[in-house]
C-alpha cells in the first residue's frame, strides 16, 4: 500500500552558536533571534548538531535539530501563514478589494497544501475565475474514495458568499453537501465554508 504524509509546517532557527557538552547538561544552543535552547541527550542521539544546522519547531510543538541540508532540501519557506491578514503583499487594492492574481505560484501552492492538510475530497470545482489557481493546485491532492469524501468547491475571495452557495446548490452529489474553501474571507463566512485568511473590519474602512 502506498502513503503519502501530509505538508509540515514549521518553525526554524538557524543555530548560530554551540557550546557544551551532550552529557550530563546538554547543549547550549543560540539560535538565528538571540535565544537560547537546551538540546538534550534524547535530542541528540542521532547526530551532534553544529553551527548552521536547524532547531525546528513543528505546529504540533514537536521539537527537534535537523542537519542544515536535509532541512533546506525538504523544508521550503512560506509566505504567510493563516489568520487575519494583515500583510503588505499587495494583493490587496487602496479601494479594499483584492486582488488575488498578485499571489505568486508558490503561494498558491501552499494554500493548497494548508487546505489539503484539514479537509479530505474526491474532486474540486473552482468558482470561475477567481478559483482556477486554487483548484488546479489542489487536484493532486483529489482522494480516490467518492463514496467517503465530499466535493471541494474553492474560491480565491468570499465577500457575499453567493457564488459559492449557488455551486453548492449545483454541486450536492448523492445526497452529500459540499465543502467550501476560500483564500480570503472579507463577510461572514458560511458553516460550510472556511478561509485560510479573514480581513479585520479596519482593513475594510
Amino acid at each position: 500500500m502506498k502513503y503519502q504524509a501530509n505538508p509540515v509546517i514549521a518553525d526554524a532557527f538557524v543555530i548560530v552558536k554551540v557550546e557544551g557538552h551532550i552529557i550530563p547538561s546538554g547543549l547550549k544552543l543560540t539560535l538565528d533571534d538571540g535565544s537560547i535552547k537546551t538540546a538534550t541527550e534524547p535530542m541528540c542521539s542521532r547526530y551532534t548538531p553544529v553551527v548552521g544546522d536547524y532547531w525546528v519547531v513543528q505546529e504540533d510543538g514537536y521539537v527537534y535539530l535537523n542537519p542544515k541540508d536535509v532541512f533546506e532540501r525538504t523544508y521550503d519557506k512560506i509566505l504567510f501563514v493563516p489568520g487575519p491578514y494583515k500583510g503588505t503583499h499587495g494583493s490587496i487594492l487602496p479601494d479594499g478589494k483584492i486582488d488575488c492574481d498578485a499571489l505568486a505560484t508558490v503561494e498558491i501552492e501552499w494554500c493548497a497544501s494548508y487546505i489539503a492538510r484539514r479537509v479530505k475530497f474526491f474532486q474540486v470545482i473552482p468558482i470561475p475565475n477567481g478559483g482556477n489557481r486554487l483548484a488546479e493546485a489542489l487536484q493532486k491532492y483529489c482522494s480516490d474514495t467518492p463514496e467517503i469524501d465530499p466535493i471541494l468547491i474553492v474560491d480565491d475571495v468570499l465577500t457575499t458568499g453567493k457564488s459559492m452557495e449557488l455551486a453548492m446548490e449545483l454541486a450536492s452529489w448523492k445526497g452529500k453537501h459540499p465543502i467550501g474553501y476560500v483564500i480570503f474571507a472579507r463577510g461572514p463566512l458560511p458553516d460550510w465554508i472556511k478561509a485560510i485568511f479573514y480581513l479585520e473590519d479596519a482593513l475594510l474602512l
